[in-house]
């Protein structure tokens, strides 16, 4: 995975087992990595003062941002690691001196704890109004038997 720093310049690797060891050293056993957990991994690394909180940082991805906003954030249903560098493994990080939202304090082991473990797998996107529609009541009706 390639990072390209907020200057557009600068560019440092970061190798996926990396973060996989990472992970499973905070808990203790092997995880599929997501992005979330390059997010978290980047804040962990980060020594730029205006990270203050993982809400500063921003990575964007084939035109979509993610971000950790609130601890809802992260067990949101992302795709795995692997399954989005197989087609670009470039990602743009983007620093905001201010967080946006609410301040959140929660430390890093809890982050990683709180994520989610299941991953969405590589969907193509709804092509018309009725399948977005489709997927969206057939989601709604999963969690709701649940």
């Amino acid at each position: 995975v390639t990072i390209v720093l907020p200057n557009l310049i600068d560019r440092f690797p970061v190798a996926i087992c990396d973060i996989e060891d990472f992970v499973a050293t905070q808990l203790g056993r092997s995880v599929d990595v997501k992005i979330v957990h390059l997010l978290i991994y980047l804040f962990w690394k980060s020594s730029d003062p205006q990270v203050g909180r993982i809400q500063n940082l921003r990575l964007i991805h084939r035109g979509r941002i993610h971000s950790i906003m609130r601890p809802s954030d992260l067990q949101a249903r992302l795709p795995l690691l692997k399954d989005e560098i197989d087609m670009f493994p470039t990602f743009q990080l983007m620093v905001s001196p201010a967080p946006h939202g609410l301040p959140f304090d929660m430390s890093i082991d809890a982050m990683i704890l709180k994520v989610g473990t299941g991953a969405q797998k590589n969907e193509t996107p709804s092509v018309t109004y009725a399948e977005a529609m489709a997927k969206f009541f057939r989601q709604k009706t999963r969690r709701l038997s649940a």
